[in-house]
């Protein structure tokens, strides 16, 4: 919700932000998207969302981009928090219509630090279930199944911008401590 919100409020269509982003430098802004309050890992329905750092070299493609890295941020602290408790995710799956480019695939991977396997199709659930029923009736076997599902696995680059890691240290910290609350 907090890529479409910005997006709407921004003025971008999908395509002109995915280009923008990709080809804006990023600032030193984060974004807290906590549009709808947190569940995982800060529990907190009353946190809101924010821009923390703008300044005026910052524009509406920095500010995307600043939301883009928000979201996969926040992704981030909740993939830490789940593995802090010993569990060890080493598949991760993506779908859905962000899925299919490349940039945002990248920056995810970059950010969770893990391979990531994206689906390469817009409407995956979809396909899902179309793949599920051919299963169910017959028409293919259990065999034929990754060939037809064909994701797209991206692996975290190691020449990944040195700066990202220092945005989420501050998002973490700006989370932790932030006083966007609801009234």
């Amino acid at each position: 919700m907090p890529l479409e919100w910005a997006r709407r409020v921004l003025g971008f269509e999908w395509d002109r932000a995915y280009q923008e982003v990709n080809d804006a430098k990023a600032s030193s802004t984060v974004f807290l998207p906590y549009l709808f309050g947190e569940r995982t890992p800060l529990m907190d329905p009353n946190l809101r969302g924010a821009w923390i750092g703008l300044s005026d070299q910052d524009d509406r493609s920095t500010m995307m981009r600043a939301v883009f890295e928000g979201v996969a941020f926040s992704l981030r602290a909740g993939l830490d928090a789940l593995e802090s408790s010993g569990e060890k995710l080493n598949d991760l799956r993506f779908s859905g219509g962000g899925s299919t480019h490349p940039w945002w695939r990248q920056l995810l991977a970059d950010v969770l630090g893990k391979e990531l396997r994206a689906s390469a199709t817009v409407n995956a659930s979809e396909r899902g279930a179309a793949l599920l029923a051919g299963l169910g009736i017959g028409h293919w076997s259990k065999e034929a199944l990754p060939g037809l599902v064909m994701p797209v696995t991206v692996t975290a680059s190691p020449r990944a911008d040195d700066g990202l890691m220092r945005r989420y240290e501050r998002f973490t910290q700006a989370s932790r401590s932030a006083t966007f609350r609801s009234a």
